[in-house]
C-alpha cells in the first residue's frame, strides 16, 4: 500500500465525518413551534420547596406520549434555588435521532417574580454529534439540541417544552416505555399522559407501589392519564447495583406475550440462503465437530472486531452475516447472527439469545417488550447439552467443555415457536472466591487484613 493510499479506517472516518456533516446540516432544522392541539395543557401548582434539596427543585414533570400522532412531548418547570442550580440549569439539551425524528422547541421562558420573560425566540439552538458511546466502539447517530439560557438568578423558574415526532420504523407499529412515578429527588407535581387508538390494545404493570391510570375515552382514542404528587422521593445508598430499582414506576407495551416479541425479531435475524464456507477457508473441515466449534467462535470472537453503527433501525436489525464476515466487524446482534448462522452450517442447532446485562433476570419482572434488551449472545446444543457464549468476549480462551460466560440469569430465545424467558444456568467454573476480614482496633486506632 503507497502512502498516500486511505486505510479502511480512514475512509470510514471520512465517511462518518461526511455523514455527520449532513445530520446536523439537517438537524439545524429544529423548529420553534406552538405547543401540539393534542396535547393538555399542564401548569405547575406550587413554589414550595426545601431548602436541603440542593440547586435546583422540580415544580412539574409533564410527560405526554400519543401513539397516535407518533409524537412524545416533555414539558419542564424548575425552580432556581442557589448558584449550584444556575450552572446546573442553564443549558437546557434535546437529543433525538434524525433519520427518525424530528424535534420541535415549543416554549422556553424565565419566570422572575411573577413576570414571564420569553426566551424561546432570542435563543439559538446549536447542534451537536457527541457519540457519547464511542468510548465502546458505538455509533448511533444521535444529535443534540443545546440551547444555552442567559442571565438566569437565584429565584427564576424555568419553563420549557419541547416535542420529538416519529417513532422508529423498526418498531412496526408496536411501543414500550416506562412512567416513574417517584423519583430520586422530589417533584411537586408529576403529570403522566398516554394517548392511544380506542382499538389498539394497551398493557401495563405496575411496579413497587405505581397507581393505575385514570382512562378516558373519547372520538377514537384513549387516554391513560397519572396525575400525582411526587414530593415523596425515594434515595438509594451508594454503589446500589444497577439491576436495584424500588421506585414506583408503570411499564407499557403493547406486546400481548415474549412470543410475539419472538415473532419481531425473527424477521430481522434472517440467516443468509448462500453457505459462508467458513470451514473451508479455515481449512478445519477434516477437524473433529467440537473443535471445528471451537474454532468457529474463537473465529467470530476474535477476528471479528466489535464496531456498531446503530442508528435508527441499525438499534435493533443486525447486518447480513455475509455483509459482517467480509467487513470483518459488527456489534453484538451482528456477530451473534453470524456466529449462530456458522454454527448452522455445521448441523448444530444454534439461535440468537437477546439478554440484558444490566438487571439480568430482573427481566422477568418486566412486561414483554422488544426493548428491554440491551445485548445479543448465541444459544446452541451439542450432544445433548445446552451451551451460551457471548461472541464479544475476544481473547477468551478455553475449549468447549470449559466455556465460561457471564451471569446474565435470563433471555429470549429467538427461535420460532418460542413463548417464554429461558433460564440461563450460572456458570459455576472456573471461579475464584476471595474472602477478606478486617480487624479494627479501635476508632482512630490501627487495623488489620487478612
Amino acid at each position: 500500500m503507497s502512502p498516500g493510499t486511505p486505510t479502511s479506517l480512514q475512509r470510514i472516518l471520512v465517511a462518518l465525518f461526511a455523514i455527520g456533516t449532513v445530520l446536523i446540516g439537517q438537524g439545524q432544522k429544529i423548529k420553534k413551534t406552538g405547543i401540539p392541539r393534542w396535547v393538555n395543557p399542564i401548569g405547575y401548582t406550587s413554589e414550595k420547596t426545601n431548602d436541603d434539596q440542593g440547586g435546583y427543585a422540580y415544580l412539574l414533570l409533564d410527560f405526554q406520549e400519543n401513539l397516535v400522532e407518533q409524537q412524545v412531548y416533555r414539558h419542564y418547570a424548575i425552580k432556581i434555588l442557589n448558584t449550584e442550580g444556575i450552572q446546573a440549569m442553564s443549558d437546557i439539551d434535546v437529543s433525538y435521532d434524525p433519520s427518525y425524528q424530528k424535534l420541535a422547541f415549543h416554549q422556553i421562558q424565565l419566570v422572575r417574580d411573577g413576570t414571564i420573560i420569553d426566551r424561546l425566540e432570542q435563543s439559538t439552538i446549536n447542534v451537536f454529534q457527541r457519540e457519547t458511546q464511542m468510548e465502546r466502539s458505538l455509533y448511533d447517530g444521535s444529535l443534540t439540541g443545546v440551547v444555552n439560557l442567559w442571565d438566569v438568578r437565584e429565584g427564576d423558574i424555568i419553563e420549557y417544552a419541547f416535542s420529538t415526532k416519529g417513532f422508529n420504523p423498526i418498531n412496526k407499529k408496536h411501543f414500550s416505555t416506562t412512567f416513574y412515578q417517584e423519583y430520586t429527588t422530589p417533584v411537586s407535581h408529576i403529570y403522566q399522559r398516554l394517548v392511544t387508538n380506542s382499538s389498539k390494545r394497551i398493557h401495563y404493570k405496575l411496579l413497587d407501589g405505581a397507581v393505575p391510570p385514570k382512562k378516558l375515552n373519547t372520538a377514537g382514542t384513549t387516554d391513560y392519564i397519572w396525575d400525582l404528587d411526587g414530593s415523596d422521593n425515594l434515595l438509594y445508598d451508594s454503589n446500589v447495583p444497577p439491576w436495584y430499582d424500588i421506585q414506583k414506576r408503570v411499564f407499557i407495551s403493547t406486546f400481548e406475550d415474549w412470543g410475539q416479541v419472538v415473532d419481531w425479531a425473527k424477521e430481522l435475524y434472517t440467516t443468509p440462503k448462500d453457505r459462508l464456507e467458513v470451514s473451508k477457508t479455515l481449512m478445519m473441515e477434516k477437524e473433529p465437530l467440537n473443535e471445528r466449534i471451537i474454532q468457529l467462535i474463537r473465529f467470530v470472537q476474535d477476528e471479528i472486531r466489535y464496531l456498531g453503527f446503530e442508528s435508527g433501525i441499525g438499534a435493533y436489525k443486525p447486518n447480513n452475516p455475509a455483509k459482517v464476515y467480509r467487513q470483518r466487524y459488527g456489534d453484538c446482534k451482528d456477530k451473534s447472527l453470524l456466529l449462530a448462522s456458522l454454527l448452522r452450517e455445521e448441523g448444530i442447532s444454534a439461535y440468537p439469545l437477546l439478554v440484558n446485562t444490566q438487571i439480568k433476570d430482573g427481566v422477568k419482572d418486566l412486561m414483554p417488550s422488544h426493548n428491554v434488551f440491551d445485548h445479543c449472545i448465541v444459544y446452541f446444543s451439542f450432544e445433548d447439552t445446552d451451551y451460551f457464549v457471548d461472541p464479544t468476549s475476544s481473547n477468551q480462551g478455553g475449549n468447549l467443555e470449559n466455556l465460561t460466560f457471564p451471569k446474565y440469569g435470563a433471555g429470549l430465545l429467538i427461535k420460532p415457536g418460542e413463548n417464554e424467558l429461558i433460564a440461563i444456568p450460572e456458570n459455576s467454573k472456573p471461579q475464584v472466591i476471595i474472602t477478606e476480614n478486617i480487624v479494627v482496633d479501635s476508632i482512630g486506632g490501627g487495623a488489620s487484613l487478612n
